[in-house]
């Protein structure tokens, strides 16, 4: 964060990282793929977060984006494919002071929420383990 930035602010940036590592740490070998997103919501809504839903993790394979989604929020029944070791994906939650509605700008590039409002997104790859998540992406 850079300036003056209002505490509301800092709160949902910080609480956006430690959404993103309740997400990583629920996903564990044996478990339906829609726990990650729910523990993600969970966590959100206690603050009246918005979760921007459009916006998924994604598999890491033999192309960059493989086909599988790992939605932010609970998606259950959807998305119940078992989480098993050796998969690698990322978790990316986006997280809003508002809506999770967005629009995007001529650019196809620029997202903002419909509403306007601040959010904040962190974004880790992770190997499911026999002994759980490992993040690929730490510095």
């Amino acid at each position: 964060m850079v300036g003056d930035v209002k505490d509301e602010v800092k709160l949902l940036v910080e609480r956006t990282h430690e959404a993103m590592m309740r997400g990583i740490n629920a996903a564990l070998p044996g478990r339906e793929i829609n726990i990650i997103g729910r523990a993600i919501e969970a966590y959100a809504k206690r603050f009246n977060y918005g979760v921007v839903r459009d916006f998924t993790g994604h598999g890491i394979g033999e192309s960059f984006h493989s086909g599988l989604i790992i939605p932010h929020y609970d998606s259950a029944p959807l998305y119940n494919d078992e989480i098993k070791v050796g998969m690698v994906f990322t978790i990316e939650p986006m997280l809003t002071l508002g809506t999770y509605e967005w629009d995007m700008w001529p650019d196809n590039w620029t997202v903002l929420t419909k509403d306007k409002s601040i959010t904040a997104q962190f974004e880790h790859t992770i190997a499911i383990t026999e002994d759980g998540p490992e993040i690929l992406t730490l510095a």
